[in-house]
């Protein structure tokens, strides 16, 4: 299904196409600085994938994949327990470096923040690394707040948890 995003197209992805998600994600983590992604950050996105509950969205520029992003049902223990009512997980939010500064993180944030009114979602959550301001410029934008809740990443970073309400 093709849905359309800020100018190009987006379309939703299929659980056999996590190694292109997983190469975006990998990409843009380097050229921010942070390294490759961990094998714990793989295997949290494959158990949400499991679930048979995870959107995946891409935006597609000339045929190619260049951005990622994945709508799950929150779960409690990191994602590993039983389902919060009412509450989405927006995660694995990436864009090839190539096409940093298009628009292309907000649409993809955009299409999922839409996902999430159709499956009745209350709210939705993500993670960010306290460092990714321009990360967190974009998740404040579209009218994400902070909570107080805080972790470590898999390279001992801290990270925020931010939430929005979402309009049903």
């Amino acid at each position: 299904m093709k849905l359309q995003g800020d100018g190009f197209p987006l379309r939703r992805g299929a659980v056999s196409e996590l190694d292109i998600a997983w190469a975006i994600w990998c990409e843009a983590n380097i050229a921010a600085g942070r390294g490759p992604g961990s094998k714990a950050t793989l295997g949290r996105i494959k158990r949400r994938l499991a679930f048979g509950t995870t959107t995946l969205f891409f935006a597609v520029q000339d045929g190619e994949s260049v951005g990622v992003t994945m709508l799950a049902q929150a779960r409690e223990k990191s994602g590993d327990g039983n389902p919060v009512d009412g509450l989405g997980h927006l995660s694995t939010v990436a864009v090839k470096p190539a096409y940093w500064g298009r628009g292309i993180a907000r649409a993809l944030v955009n299409e999922a923040l839409n996902e999430a009114r159709v499956r009745k979602f209350e709210r939705v959550q993500l993670w960010v690394n306290a460092w990714n301001a321009r990360a967190i410029r974009l998740y404040e934008f579209l009218g994400f707040r902070q909570t107080t809740d805080q972790q470590l990443d898999d390279y001992g970073k801290l990270m925020h948890r931010y939430e929005i309400s979402v309009e049903l």
